[in-house]
């Protein structure tokens, strides 16, 4: 379900481009959508997949990851990033990414690639999204990932 800041940003989206209608659409269903995919990442039940973005988001939606919005020197809210953004997506602030674990829900035998591991484990509280901006080149954003 998207919340309503969000269904703002879709509804203004739709004035540039009316791909965006669809997603407006009272039968699309975006939780379905989502559901399907944590099902198949779960490699039917190998894998208990763990989605942490609930841990970092906020009433208005996860962090910005695409489309964001910087305030400029005049106080006007201006792109950050418009070398690698298509005019559509431009201050459309997004949050594109999931942050996922993956927790082997099978006991682990000799004979198998996946094993159960103690291996490093997320913290919730220590997950958050650092911007990487720089402003000598022609694009602003570095990824993180």
């Amino acid at each position: 379900m998207f919340n309503q800041v969000f269904i703002r940003q879709l509804t203004e989206c739709t004035y540039r481009d009316a791909g965006f209608q669809s997603l407006l659409d009272p039968e699309f269903d975006s939780l379905a959508e989502y559901k399907t995919m944590m099902k198949l990442l779960s490699y039917e039940g190998t894998f208990n997949v763990i989605d942490f973005k609930d841990h970092i988001s906020d009433e208005k939606g996860g962090p910005v990851t695409h489309g964001g919005i910087e305030i400029d020197g005049k106080g006007e809210m201006v792109p950050v990033e418009t070398a690698l953004a298509e005019d559509n997506d431009l201050m459309i602030e997004q949050s594109l990414d999931f942050i996922l674990e993956f927790q082997n829900t099978q006991t682990p035998d000799s004979s198998s690639v996946l094993t159960k591991s103690s291996g490093p484990k997320v913290i919730p509280s220590s997950i958050s999204v650092e911007k990487f901006l720089i402003d000598d080149k022609k694009y602003r954003t570095l990824s993180d990932h």
